[in-house]
């Protein structure tokens, strides 16, 4: 039996005992967006060079404490792909 290399990667908004918060986005005209997707944004805006799908958790983690959210991140994949570059971002 071989194993398959694993592709999968998870970013979920929060842990399983808590609750992703929504944030009103100033300016998406107000509308409703997750509080962790509005985090990454901006990460990703903040960020002109290459991060790993550990970083963009990590900075976004940060983002929400620093407003006020209680809710914790998580990344869940293998520590490979923890360290490959998030989404379409070139290699590091």
């Amino acid at each position: 039996m071989h194993s398959k290399k694993d592709e999968g990667i998870l970013l979920s908004g929060c842990q399983a005992d808590e609750t992703s918060e929504d944030v009103s986005d100033s300016e998406g005209g107000g509308k409703a967006c997750g509080a962790f997707s509005n985090a990454v944004q901006k990460v990703l805006k903040e960020n002109s060079g290459p991060l790993s799908n550990r970083e963009v958790v990590m900075m976004a983690r940060k983002i929400l404490r620093a407003q006020g959210f209680e809710q914790h991140p998580c990344l869940y994949c293998s520590d490979e792909n923890a360290d490959a570059p998030f989404l379409w971002q070139p290699e590091c």
